[in-house]
C-alpha cells in the first residue's frame, strides 16, 4: 500500500498550444471531470447488475438505453481527452490505454 501511494506519474502532462484546447485540457484534467466520470463507472455496473434472465422486455429495454447514455458519456471522454491531450499524450497514459 505505500508503494502505491509514493509512486508519482513518470510524466507532466503539458497543456497545448492553442487557446480553446487549452480550455478543454483543463477540464479534462479537473478534479470534477475525474468525478464524473467515475460515477458514471459506478452507475454502469450497477446498471448491468440489474440485467436478470426472465426480466421484462420494456425493463431490459431501459436498462440497454441507459447502457448506451453511459457508453455515449465514456465515447465523449474520450474525444475530449483526445483534443486536449493530444494522440501523444493521450496515449502515453496506461489507463487511457486500458480504456
Amino acid at each position: 500500500y505505500k508503494m502505491m501511494v509514493e509512486v508519482k506519474p513518470a510524466y507532466v502532462m503539458v497543456p497545448p498550444d492553442e487557446e480553446w484546447r487549452q480550455r478543454v485540457f483543463t477540464l479534462v484534467q479537473s478534479a470534477w471531470f475525474e468525478g464524473t466520470i467515475l460515477l458514471t463507472i459506478c452507475i454502469n455496473v450497477v446498471l448491468m447488475a440489474m440485467a436478470y434472465h426472465g426480466a421484462s422486455d420494456a425493463y431490459i429495454h431501459v436498462l440497454e438505453l441507459l447502457n448506451l447514455v453511459c457508453a455515449c458519456i465514456f465515447m465523449l471522454e474520450m474525444v475530449l481527452k483526445f483534443v486536449g491531450l493530444g494522440y501523444k499524450q493521450y496515449f502515453s497514459s496506461r489507463w487511457n490505454q486500458f480504456d
